[in-house]
């Protein structure tokens, strides 16, 4: 299936090949799918001879330094910092980005999967019904240049890709998906490579109180739930993307219902609870349940980040919507 008009197709080409300076930005706790997506299209534009900078809002997770990449990104974008164009990748809300604080003088296009009701940006390349952005980006290069896709840039494509789908396990055209994916193994996308780094790199130490945590999973009324804090995250050396390790183990449960996991960060400079949320029932749209609490995400899987002065009450609440979903 066609992921994107020609029209818009021939659009990007030439607001890109316009440009001669431009940066790419992330949103906050950047997962897989983003941070190799706003690689990918960096390095690649780069190779055109463009002047790439990268940002990002917050704290990259340690799971990602197997990447030397992830260096090249900063927190803060300078004030004075001036660029032809700016991409977002990966950001359902502008609220998630640096974009947040800026001006929206410099045309700025935006790559997603994420469904937006009023997209507020210059170029609009968002397809909900496709898994992921590295995705939208390989059908985008595989338009334009595909020789231009080296092993490295390929095997990034095909990192995200594959976290974004559960490796394979989830994904609304995965015909398309699988497709795409096979075209980055013909431009030697190192497989081995994603497994060893993505799925078998957990540390002794986490995984060792992952599976305490598992004992601590509550099952009620459609939900199946667990908690964590901020210290015991800290004192076991987890951080955003490793525990969402804890995540996968519970969907393998068979269950029709949701799944929450709550992070409690009441030592934050703004106490906050973050809740990831994810379901096997199509008929069940967590999203939903996620914009409630001003979150973000897809049917399967989403997430809300709540700043709150009772982190325990602000859980109590979440719990009490969801059951109304289910």
């Amino acid at each position: 299936s066609s992921v994107f008009t020609q029209e818009l197709i021939t659009q990007f080409r030439t607001t890109v090949t316009d440009a001669k300076t431009i940066g790419v930005c992330v949103h906050m706790d950047p997962d897989g799918d983003c941070l190799w997506a706003g690689l990918w299209l960096g390095g690649y534009l780069q190779q055109t001879g463009k002047t790439v900078r990268y940002f990002v809002p917050s704290k990259i997770s340690c799971v990602f330094n197997f990447l030397p990449e992830v260096t090249n990104f900063q927190e803060h974008i300078p004030s004075d910092y001036r660029p032809d164009i700016r991409i977002s990748v990966d950001t359902a809300t502008r609220e998630r980005s640096n974009l947040r604080t800026l001006s929206t003088q410099t045309p700025i296009i935006h790559i997603d999967h994420h469904p937006s009701e009023a997209p507020r940006w210059t170029l609009n390349l968002i397809n909900d019904q496709i898994s992921s952005t590295c995705e939208i980006i390989t059908y985008l290069i595989q338009q334009q240049n595909p020789e231009s896709i080296t092993p490295r840039l390929a095997t990034l494509l095909c990192m995200g890709i594959s976290t974004d789908t559960g490796h394979f396990q989830r994904g609304k055209d995965l015909a398309t998906t699988f497709s795409l994916t096979s075209f980055l193994l013909s431009r030697w996308a190192d497989l081995p490579f994603l497994v060893n780094n993505i799925y078998r790199a957990n540390d002794y130490l986490g995984t060792k109180f992952v599976w305490e945590l598992m004992q601590r999973i509550m099952q009620e009324e459609g939900l199946i739930r667990v908690s964590v804090s901020q210290s015991e995250l800290e004192k076991n050396n987890l951080d955003e993307a490793k525990i969402e390790m804890l995540l996968h183990i519970m969907t393998d449960i068979k269950h029709d219902g949701i799944f929450l996991l709550f992070k409690h960060y009441p030592d934050a400079n703004q106490p906050y609870l973050k809740c990831s949320c994810r379901t096997k029932n199509t008929a069940i749209d967590v999203s939903k349940l996620a914009k409630q609490f001003g979150g973000w995400g897809h049917r399967a899987a989403a997430a809300c980040r709540v700043v709150s002065d009772d982190l325990v009450k602000t859980q109590q609440d979440i719990i009490a919507q969801a059951r109304l979903v289910v």
